[in-house]
């Protein structure tokens, strides 16, 4: 796939039961309970979204991987900020639309950002973090409330607030009977990463043997979208600039 168009070509000619997206990370069940208690509006509406996913397997001279080799804050972003971004929308099912990016010194970004819904939000990516070896957090701030998930502590729900204790919930006591993947293991056996991805696999061949892919596998347009969103970060570290995300719709009809 070269551009927007030759996806579009894929778009209408493939049946969309059999297009997806592998954004992994919606398939932990803490993330799909916060998006509930969010939907439900527990939270109150959303205004703030914060986070950020940091690794360290660049870091340092001696650092040699499959994947070895220099790497602007650009190819940081398509390779894990891609999924910050699409965590955060999917949580929220917000879209961003207005993006200021700055480089980090290294190969990292840290981008603000605003939402279609009149929410703001930031986060920061890095791949030279010492100490971080996959570590995705996403905050959301609730009128009401704030609450955070951290993918290497999977099981946990953190909830925050200003009038009351804070709280740390196991996925025990958030199980929600609605969910389809809430409790793939039995209690008290943390569900990792391997999992996650197993899911969203299974999920997805599931959507093509249906004819209809679902929530929360990601479709194909909001995986265009997550690309215009990163094209649009890019232009800003090089314009140094705010700048507007693309609307899908138009980008995928030729109406540049």
């Amino acid at each position: 796939v070269g551009s927007f168009q030759d996806l579009a070509v894929v778009r209408d000619q493939v049946p969309q039961g059999e297009v997806g997206v592998n954004f992994n990370y919606r398939f932990f069940p803490q993330v799909q309970n916060l998006r509930h208690m969010i939907q439900d509006g527990n939270m109150g509406s959303v205004e703030v979204i914060s986070g950020s996913f940091l690794q360290d397997w660049r870091a340092g001279h001696g650092a040699t991987t499959w994947r070895d080799g220099s790497a602007s804050s650009v190819d940081v972003l398509l390779d894990i900020g891609v999924h910050w971004i699409d965590l955060a929308e999917h949580l929220t099912n917000d879209r961003i639309t207005n993006v200021f990016a700055m480089p980090l010194q290294g190969d990292g970004l840290t981008v603000s950002f605003e939402t279609m819904s009149g929410a703001s939000g930031f986060f920061a990516i890095s791949q030279r973090h010492h100490g971080h070896k996959n570590d995705l957090d996403v905050e959301v701030v609730g009128r009401h409330m704030s609450a955070r998930w951290r993918q290497q502590e999977p099981d946990l729900l953190w909830l925050g607030s200003s009038g009351e204790k804070n709280v740390v919930l196991s996925r025990e006591t958030t199980l929600d009977l609605r969910l389809p993947m809430s409790s793939p293991y039995p209690t008290g056996h943390i569900m990792g990463w391997p999992m996650a991805l197993k899911l969203a696999l299974e999920q997805f061949v599931d959507g093509v043997k249906k004819g209809r892919i679902v929530s929360p596998t990601a479709t194909l347009d909001e995986g265009i979208h997550n690309m215009l969103v990163c094209q649009a970060i890019a232009e800003s570290v090089t314009r140094k600039e705010s700048v507007p995300v693309e609307n899908s719709r138009k980008i995928l009809k030729g109406e540049r």
